[in-house]
This record gives structure tokens, C-alpha cells and sequence, in this order.
């Protein structure tokens, strides 16, 4: 794992000096903004997938139409349109504010789809609701990762730009997918599903259901919750930039002389 981490920092920064564990372990001791970030991010990432591994089987079963999956995946490009919004809501609500509103969005969008029920064009505006949130949150996170690393140069002294980004980022992914895929995987087998099925009893259904639109809600919510403890770090954040350029304007006075 440690080396998978390595790896990914290279790529978010290969011209940077590689710097060993145990000073990266430095670089996140205290640094409670990247800590938070990475766990919003990480719970983020298991709703969606979670939400994304029952949904080939809501489609299936509960909307009796596989073909549907790859008309509602089309629309999916729609949330090009909250992303592009992202700096706008940025001005007014802030960044956490602004994650806080988009993951609102999501959640919004998916009890849509689930009161929608059988009703395509009704699921289909639920669906992109959602879609235009979920994307903007994503964008937001790996924007705020950013921020954290600022915080934790200003903390401990050490700048893990890489190592940091790489662990807010696509540890997140990979880690969210597999414990997302779980968690749906799970929950569905309680109920007795089986894909091997030709048909499903109203038990299982329901637990696809379940699986597709309200297990993401509740997870989204814990997202949701540790984005709004987080504000008080990005208020924090002035300080910890004007901190940090003076400490860079020192460093270069007395290189100079």
C-alpha cells in the first residue's frame, strides 16, 4: 500500500524530492483540515460507488428495462454544467459551503429517483439533480486537498505536496470503490438477491432499491456533516497563508545574504 501511495505521488508531483514515510506521517500529524477532507472524500466515493453497483439491478428488476442504463449514463454528462457553476457558488457559499450545497444536491436528486418509481421522465430529472451535484462535490474535494496541504507545510514544516494530494485523492477512489461494491454487495445478498436470478422476489427488490437510492443518502450525509465541521478551517485559512509568506520572504532574505 505504501508503495501504491508513492507511486500515485509521482504523478500528482514527479518533479518533487521523494521524502520517505516516516517524514510524510510528519506531514499529516495535526494537519486536521487533510484529515477531514480525505475521510469526506473517502465516504463520498463508497456512496457513489455503492450506488453504482446496484444500479445495472434497479434498472433490471425495479424499472424492468436494462436497456434504460446506458440513456440515463448519457445524461450523465449534464453535470459539465454544475462543475462550470463551481466558481460562482464558490463566491457566495464559500468552498465548504459550496460542497456542503452540492452533496445537498445529490442527496435531493436520489430521493427524487426514489419517489419517482416507475416513472422514467421523473426519475430521469432526479438523475440528473444528482449528477450535476455529485460531480460538483467530486471537484470540490480535489480542490480543498490543495488547501490542506498549505496547512500542513504551516503545521509541522514539511510541504508533502505529492504524498498528501495522492492520498486525497486517488487512495480515495480505489479505496471508496472497494468499500462502496461491498457494502452494496452485502446488503443486496441479506435479502436473498442473487444475479443468477431470472427473477427477483419483492424482498430483494426492495433491498436493490435500497441499495440504489437510500444507502447513498446516508452516506452522503456523513460526508455532508464532516464538510460543515470543516469550515472552521477554511476560515482558518488567511492566517495560514499570510503565515506562510512570510516565512518563504525570511527564508529567501537569508539566502540572499
Amino acid at each position: 500500500m505504501v508503495n501504491t501511495i508513492l507511486k500515485e505521488a509521482d504523478l500528482f508531483c514527479p518533479n518533487s524530492v521523494r521524502i520517505n514515510f516516516t517524514i510524510y506521517l510528519k506531514a499529516t500529524r495535526g494537519n486536521w483540515p487533510w484529515m477531514i477532507i480525505v475521510a469526506a472524500n473517502l465516504i463520498y466515493w463508497t456512496a457513489y460507488s455503492a450506488r453504482n453497483a446496484a444500479l445495472p439491478y434497479y434498472f433490471q428488476y425495479n424499472l424492468s428495462d436494462k436497456s434504460l442504463i446506458s440513456f440515463f449514463n448519457g445524461f450523465s454528462i449534464i453535470q459539465i454544467i454544475g462543475m462550470a457553476s463551481v466558481p460562482f457558488f464558490c463566491k457566495f457559499l464559500h468552498k465548504w459551503g459550496t460542497t456542503v450545497f452540492m452533496l445537498a444536491l445529490t442527496m435531493i436528486g436520489q430521493v427524487w429517483i426514489g419517489l419517482a418509481g416507475s416513472n422514467v421522465t421523473s426519475a430521469l430529472i432526479g438523475w440528473c439533480i444528482a449528477c450535476i451535484g455529485a460531480g460538483s462535490a467530486c471537484t470540490m474535494f480535489f480542490a480543498m486537498v490543495g488547501d490542506t496541504v498549505d496547512f500542513g507545510e504551516w503545521k509541522s514544516g514539511i510541504r508533502a505536496n505529492g504524498l498528501l494530494t495522492a492520498m486525497g485523492a486517488s487512495f480515495c477512489i480505489q479505496m471508496g470503490a472497494g468499500i462502496g461494491s461491498f457494502i452494496a454487495a452485502k446488503i443486496m445478498a441479506a435479502f436473498g438477491f442473487s444475479a443468477a436470478k431470472a427473477a427477483q422476489t419483492t424482498g430483494t427488490m426492495n433491498a436493490i432499491s435500497f441499495t440504489f437510492i437510500w444507502v447513498p443518502v446516508i452516506i452522503y450525509a456523513v460526508s455532508l456533516i464532516l464538510m460543515v465541521i470543516y469550515r472552521k478551517w477554511e476560515h482558518h485559512e488567511p492566517i495560514v497563508t499570510e503565515d506562510l509568506a512570510e516565512r518563504r520572504a525570511q527564508l529567501q532574505s537569508r539566502n540572499a545574504n
